[in-house]
């Protein structure tokens, strides 16, 4: 959401508000609010859950987005064959940001 110098808090898409803007002598400027807001990607690995030995499962962070893994690596899926905890920050393409372990 964003407050805007009209004082009207905005949560969706915006390119319609205008303010006036008069000084002193009466010059006058017009300002147009231009707003855009961008859903926020989400990242669920899935619950917790047990490997057993020997054994690997798939993390699956989901398409279409940057991915950076605990370990340095950037796909998009991670197979475990340890235990331990394992997380994943993902990037859209207008730079929102979502994280799960």
């Amino acid at each position: 959401t964003l407050t805007w110098v009209d004082g009207i808090t905005y949560s969706a898409s915006n390119d319609t508000a205008t303010y006036t803007l008069t000084n002193s002598v009466g010059c006058d400027s017009v300002v147009t609010l231009d707003l855009t807001i961008n859903t926020s990607p989400t990242v669920d690995l899935g619950n917790d859950t047990i490997l057993c030995s020997g054994t690997t499962i798939d993390l699956n962070a989901g398409n279409g987005f940057i991915y950076l893994w605990q370990d340095g690596t950037n796909d998009s899926i991670l197979t475990a064959s340890s235990s331990g905890a394992y997380s994943v920050t993902i990037t859209d393409g207008n730079g929102c940001i979502d994280s799960d372990t």
